[in-house]
């Protein structure tokens, strides 16, 4: 799993900082991870850095819960069929 070496400046004021970074990027083949990301969402939802977390998550190469919105992964899968 490759995490961001340097974090932003904006990663200070995030809700997720100091949070388990397994809530935020779990094994989306466990049957669990829907349980998992609905946390993640409520910790996001209350984030005021969402957007630049969610544009940092579109350049990463790592699936996971950016900017409190689904999967990269669905969020790729949907560009590409579009």
């Amino acid at each position: 799993m490759s995490f961001i070496i340097e974090r932003p400046e904006w990663f200070d004021q995030a809700a997720c900082r100091g949070r388990e970074t397994a809530l935020f990027f779990p094994n989306e083949a466990h049957a669990g991870a829907r349980d998992v990301f609905a946390a993640a969402r409520l910790i996001c939802a209350r984030c005021p850095v969402t957007e630049p977390c969610a544009e940092l998550g579109m350049a990463e190469p790592e699936s996971g819960m950016w900017g409190g919105i689904v999967p990269m992964t669905e969020i790729r899968r949907a560009r590409r069929a579009s």
